[in-house]
């Protein structure tokens, strides 16, 4: 705590972020956790696990489509199938993968299982650290953070 000024709440940090956009080229909204569906009840229907790359799937180097490797990501709507993907920002090298296995797909069609019925489980060093906190948050933020305080820990 000694190296930042203060601890900023989501909503505020969704303020902040919805002030910061020019032109409206990104919009900002709260994800609320009821809205988290089981993406693994759907996601094989509609999308290949793993592909290799349009540019490279005819050449010797064969480059497959692993989302911890890339840091930089481009959709077009033109080609929703379509995932360019770059280790760097402005990098030379991009990675064009065909990911969806079919065009037609409506949002019903996708999970409506939820994926958490309840609030997610904190780990007890994590929720240790977040009380050590209390003396430092302003009282207009005191109630996000005592709702926290009760999650359970694993």
């Amino acid at each position: 705590m000694k190296k930042i000024e203060r601890v900023y709440t989501v909503y505020v940090e969704e303020i902040i972020l919805k002030s910061s956009q020019i032109d409206d080229k990104f919009t900002v909204f709260m994800f609320a956790q009821e809205n988290v569906v089981n993406s693994q009840e759907w996601y094989p229907k509609f999308y290949y696990k793993s592909k290799l790359s349009k540019t490279t799937q005819l050449g010797a180097l064969k480059e497959k489509f692993m989302i911890s490797k890339y840091h930089v990501f481009h959709f077009d709507a033109k080609q929703p199938q379509s995932v360019i993907a770059s280790q760097y920002i402005d990098g030379l090298v991009e990675f064009t993968f065909d990911l969806r296995i079919t065009n037609q797909f409506t949002l019903a069609s996708l999970a409506s299982q939820k994926l958490y019925t309840g609030p997610i489980p904190i780990a007890k060093k994590k929720m240790d650290d977040l009380k050590k906190m209390k003396n430092y948050i302003p009282e207009a933020s005191a109630g996000f953070w005592r709702d926290r305080y009760d999650w359970p820990e694993i």
